[in-house]
């Protein structure tokens, strides 16, 4: 279950005020490591994942990828719990995007059976991720995004922050997001990556 509140910085600049901002708040914050990846996020021509609650993407770490199956569900009171499946892709996945059947325990062939996926949208991504260690054991994984949609002639950016509880209370993580955007003046970021890129493709309004 990944549980996380997302922050919406103004721009490139603002994202490097974040440790400082977590500082404040009593938490240790570890040196960041800097990955970048391109997001394939796939469907059927109708969205038959989508209908059935469900996100699948493909993620391209350069050195290795992840396919992921992620649970749509609303963000509440600035936080997002969502249920994932990821595991290391096998190899050899091209532009057709055929997946074993074995893929994600046999989940993918479940619900898409032997229909045909198609590439939505690619989100590339710049992101420094950083462990912030709060009293009382709190944990937190951070990555502090540049991200960019890409669709057929379409293209959207933005700059953003997640807060992923790793260790903890969700009460505790609700409350630092909440301080956390007073402090900084920021706003929340409820919609997902995988949201605003269908609405970017046109894919919804």
């Amino acid at each position: 279950m990944e549980i996380e509140a997302k922050l919406q910085a103004p721009h490139h600049l603002a994202l490097h005020q974040l440790p400082a901002a977590l500082d404040a708040e009593g938490f240790y914050v570890t040196d960041p490591g800097l990955v970048y990846s391109t997001d394939h996020y796939l469907d059927t021509a109708d969205l038959h994942l989508r209908a059935a609650g469900w996100a699948l993407r493909l993620r391209d770490l350069g050195t290795r990828q992840l396919v992921t199956l992620k649970a749509l569900r609303p963000v509440q009171d600035g936080i997002a719990r969502r249920e994932e499946f990821e595991e290391p892709a096998p190899e050899g996945i091209g532009t057709d995007w055929a997946f074993p059947c074995s893929t994600l325990g046999g989940r993918l062939k479940e619900m898409v059976g032997g229909v045909e996926l198609r590439r939505l949208f690619v989100v590339e991504q710049t992101r420094n991720i950083y462990t912030a260690i709060g009293p009382e054991n709190f944990h937190i994984e951070v990555s502090s995004d540049a991200i960019t949609w890409q669709g057929e002639g379409v293209e959207d950016k933005a700059f953003q922050v997640e807060l992923e509880l790793k260790q903890g209370d969700e009460e505790k993580l609700r409350a630092l997001y909440l301080r956390l955007k007073e402090a900084l003046g920021w706003q929340g970021a409820p919609e997902s990556k995988y949201e605003r890129g269908l609405r970017v493709v046109g894919l919804i309004a």
